[in-house]
């Protein structure tokens, strides 16, 4: 019994051992290719971690937020922002826990997310700013708009999540894989077959654009290294989104927002009809906008056509 034991407990430590240094492997190689760069940047210091951002333009105030995902960074706007600065003062930022910002091990939700929001604005923008947000992010943009009216002078809102999806809650199961993606080496091992090169290349194929040709491998690439940079603590936004703690439902704060809105959708995007007509239900004087031959992600696929509908709504 001892002996079988003593091996059992060998066999464990030595497993252990191995998938801790396969995952440091991971990391280390989804760093090099060095995409992401901070040269161009700024750092701002959040109380939970640095939070990074470029500010580029000059003019009004343009504050970019892109989806919230855990291979998701400010390179989303990359191929955007450079015309858009042309008659803005254009701000993209790193979610905490995304990208090139730090990754604290906590459990993320939304109501953390807008306080990043009324920190970052009152602090590094310190004026009233319009915002553009993709996906999941449009919900606690759209509770920071609803909160501080004052603060937000239009709203730009590509793809949000329906209703029924921003509803949804942590349940016991939900609650458990989260728990199992945050234990040590084998959370670190869930996280990283989640955002494997082949996985993050099907999400781009099937869900973020709707022409596969374009998905370029220096995309794939970046995000890649936007899932991994940071080290094995990536996990646990991957973990809230996935348990379902960044969500907030925000049927009931649409009536508050009281400047102009603008909700587009990639023209291939699932459920796009039913998500905008909930959206000018609830709100009428909203502005509906399609992205032809686009999915989730115009604005890299066709940047330009997002570009052009942002400066006409922002100008108007």
């Amino acid at each position: 019994m001892f002996k079988k034991t003593k091996k059992l407990v060998l066999y464990t430590a030595v497993t252990g051992f191995f998938l801790s240094l396969a995952n440091k492997v991971i990391f280390y190689l989804a760093l090099v290719k060095e995409l992401l760069s901070t040269k161009s940047g700024n750092f701002y210091e959040w109380r939970f971690g640095k939070v990074f951002y470029t500010k580029k333009g000059a003019g009004s105030p343009l504050l970019l937020i892109h989806d919230l995902q855990a291979d998701s960074s400010g390179y989303e706007w990359s191929r955007a922002e450079k015309a858009l600065s042309k008659t803005h003062t254009v701000y993209t930022v790193d979610l905490p826990g995304c990208g090139r910002s730090q990754k604290p091990a906590l459990t993320y939700t939304n109501f953390l997310y807008v306080q990043f929001l009324e920190a970052f604005v009152r602090d590094v923008i310190r004026d009233p700013a319009a915002i553009a947000a993709t996906g999941a992010s449009c919900s606690f943009v759209i509770h920071y708009a609803s909160q501080n009216p004052d603060l937000v002078s239009k709203l730009f809102l590509i793809n949000p999540l329906s209703f029924s999806a921003q509803a949804t809650f942590p349940d016991k199961t939900a609650k458990l894989y989260k728990k199992l993606v945050c234990v040590p080496v084998i959370g670190t091992c869930i996280y990283n077959y989640q955002v494997s090169i082949k996985g993050i290349t099907e999400k781009f194929r099937e869900t973020y654009f709707y022409d596969k040709r374009k998905c370029a491998a220096n995309l794939i690439n970046a995000y890649y290294e936007a899932a991994h940079t940071g080290g094995s603590d990536c996990r646990y936004l991957y973990a809230s989104i996935a348990a379902g703690y960044t969500n907030m439902p925000v049927s009931h704060v649409m009536n508050k927002l009281t400047m102009p809105v603008t909700v587009a959708g990639g023209e291939e995007e699932c459920d796009l009809e039913s998500t905008l007509h909930d959206f000018c239900r609830l709100q009428p004087a909203i502005q509906a906008k399609i992205i032809p031959g686009t999915r989730h992600l115009p604005q890299l696929e066709k940047p330009e056509k997002v570009t052009d509908l942002m400066e006409e709504f922002l100008q108007a």
